[in-house]
């Protein structure tokens, strides 16, 4: 049985997939409901155009005259709950921003609080079509363990004039209590 944030995030992103769309984008527009960019609204002017045409899911085109503090695309997981050692993945078909690290986070959202968690792993940007892979393992002391809430995953752009095509991106989660062994502790020196 797959997750609830497989479950979500499978049916956002078909709908994206089915969308149509070429629209100059504004801050904190949605693309479609689940799918939103945004950027930091006191740096400078942004301008953004994203386009979506069935069986794509997404290109974004970007312009500024200065760097901005930060630009992402959120992609809605639902409300879930997740276990330390969890290991949470995302892969991407994407070209583009080459040579460039495409941070993810998680925002989580319960009982009116905003948490974030940066991935161990980005994803990295390039000339031609690659598919490309992030997983985290999740810790303890996590937002992700601290009960359910409502997820959003959110992929940092890089802060300058930039042209992304992503097009196709999953989000799988691997259980814990599917008994990945635990890689061994450090021997104390």
């Amino acid at each position: 049985m797959s997750h609830l944030v497989e479950q979500h995030s499978t049916t956002t992103l078909h709908d994206l997939r089915k969308a149509s769309f070429d629209m100059q984008v504004t801050n904190g527009q949605a693309l479609i409901d689940g799918v939103y960019v945004g950027w930091d609204a006191t740096g400078p002017e942004v301008r953004m155009t994203a386009r979506s045409a069935p069986g794509q899911l997404l290109s974004i085109e970007m312009q500024t005259d200065k760097v901005p503090g930060w630009v992402e695309i959120a992609i809605w997981l639902g409300w879930a709950g997740f276990l330390a050692d969890d290991v949470f993945g995302v892969v991407a078909k994407l070209s583009g921003c080459a040579g460039l690290q495409l941070p993810l986070l998680v925002r989580t959202e319960r009982d009116e609080t905003h948490d974030e968690t940066l991935l161990q792993d980005a994803l990295t940007g390039s000339d031609t079509p690659m598919a490309r892979t992030a997983l985290h393992t999740i810790g303890p002391d996590e937002t992700f363990t601290r009960g359910d809430g409502a997820h959003a995953l959110v992929l940092r752009l890089p802060r300058r004039d930039l042209s992304l095509d992503l097009q196709d991106l999953r989000v799988f989660l691997m259980p814990a209590f599917l008994g990945l062994p635990k890689p061994p502790a450090a021997a104390a020196l």
